[in-house]
């Protein structure tokens, strides 16, 4: 998991692509500035797909606790 967003929740993660996303479709930012949103946006998503995939596995493991 990335460092840079370790203390931060799914939800403030998912909340700030959208502020990128609608910062991109608001105007055409200048090619730096776009080159930084895309940037982050990546490392959010991957962000928000590990916490994903690890509240699978978990999912997973409370299901095999279960009786059949």
């Amino acid at each position: 998991m990335s460092e840079a967003y370790k203390d931060l929740s799914y939800k403030e993660a998912a909340a700030r692509l959208q502020a990128l996303l609608e910062e991109m479709e608001q105007g055409e930012p200048d090619m730096d500035r776009m080159a930084a949103i895309m940037e982050e946006a990546s490392a959010l998503a991957a962000f928000c797909l590990e916490r994903i995939s690890a509240m699978e596995q978990a999912l997973d493991e409370e299901k095999k606790k279960l009786p059949e």
